[in-house]
């Protein structure tokens, strides 16, 4: 069963994640992109989402560079957007037969977690769930923090990578 690693990326953080990911499974990588750009200001880019929630705004992204019909193993890696997935992963996630595919996430965040797994499990109705993983960003790579967050995903690949056909 082969494996392909999702993600969405607005910094190049969860980017950086994804590449690790699918270099130590072996997996294939394809990037959620989105049609319409975001700012490099903080406040702006929290004005947008917030602005996008409120009116329940779609958004919009490119067709994928790879389909995932061939993966049984898919691994979605995206930010953590005031507790929940981008909508560019939602969107994404909506027009996929998600029955028979195991599914792990890798959130990157550097605030609040939330409960960004839920609407996730909801969109890839018909898929399995493993454990899924968050990392922090931002911090040091020599802090406490940081070294617990290495350990959990290095954890986290292991268990990958036992899954059948990994």
């Amino acid at each position: 069963m082969s494996s392909i690693v999702v993600y969405f990326s607005h910094s190049g953080n969860t980017r950086s994640w994804a590449e690790k990911t699918a270099s130590l499974l072996g997996s294939d990588l394809t990037e959620i992109r989105p049609r319409t750009l975001f700012p490099d200001d903080p406040g702006e880019l929290e004005r947008i989402i917030v602005n996008r929630k409120e009116k329940g705004q779609i958004a919009p992204v490119y067709p994928p560079d790879s389909m995932i019909d061939g993966y049984g193993v898919i691994i979605l890696a995206f930010p953590i957007w005031m507790s929940a997935a981008p909508e560019e992963v939602r969107t994404y996630l909506s027009d996929i037969d998600w029955r028979g595919r195991k599914v792990y996430i890798l959130a990157t965040y550097s605030g609040a977690v939330g409960d960004y797994i839920t609407g996730i499990k909801e969109l890839c109705d018909g898929a399995s769930f493993g454990r899924s993983c968050a990392v922090r960003t931002g911090c040091p790579g020599d802090s406490a923090l940081a070294r617990n967050d290495m350990k959990r995903y290095e954890e986290w690949i292991g268990e990958i990578k036992r899954f059948p056909g990994i």
